[in-house]
């Protein structure tokens, strides 16, 4: 029901270049803030690679206490290492942003 409200206003494909996919969403429709806070209803979001998302963000969400924090030099670590680890298993990874 609350997808068909939300507007895509202009969507980036993934390249191989940029390694991302990204779109610019609408949530008036909604008549609800966007998730970004932003006042009006506009959010970018990101999928693709996860050291071209990381490289684009200064902040992130705690899974456990859905705080934002920001991100430091041992959380990047932390993600890489996970990301190193699922490769190893032929794994692939991609972050989400918005």
């Amino acid at each position: 029901k609350y997808i068909s409200q939300i507007q895509i206003k202009e969507r980036l494909p993934f390249n191989s270049s940029r390694k991302r996919m990204t779109s610019l969403l609408d949530f008036r429709k909604l008549n609800i803030t966007s998730i970004s806070g932003n006042p009006d209803n506009l959010t970018v979001h990101s999928k693709g690679a996860v050291e071209y998302i990381l490289n684009s963000c200064d902040s992130y969400i705690d899974s456990h206490s859905c705080d934002v924090k920001k991100m430091n030099h041992k959380f990047i670590e932390n993600i890489n290492k996970q990301v190193d680890e699922y490769a190893s298993k032929s794994l692939r990874c991609i972050a989400l942003a918005y």
